[in-house]
């Protein structure tokens, strides 16, 4: 398995997170970023109420889950999804 370098995957967080805020994805501010077990998910949340899901090898959008009640202050990934 090839290993990434932690500038990499610095730099992969930075795009994938300045895509995040765009407005056509969070309209207020991200309180939280977490990558997924397998790091090939980043989450998103924040003041908006919205959790946005992309993908780290292309920064594309995957899912956005609405419904909160609140602001979303922590992202929690399990093993099993």
């Amino acid at each position: 398995m090839k290993k990434t370098s932690v500038f990499t995957l610095l730099f992969m967080l930075i795009g994938v997170a300045l895509q995040a805020v765009t407005p056509t994805k969070h309209w207020r501010p991200v309180q939280v970023l977490k990558f997924s077990p397998n790091s090939k998910v980043l989450a998103s949340a924040g003041d908006d109420y919205l959790i946005q899901l992309h993908s780290v090898s292309d920064g594309s959008h995957i899912r956005t889950l609405d419904g909160h009640k609140n602001r979303v202050n922590e992202l929690i990934f399990t093993e099993g999804g």
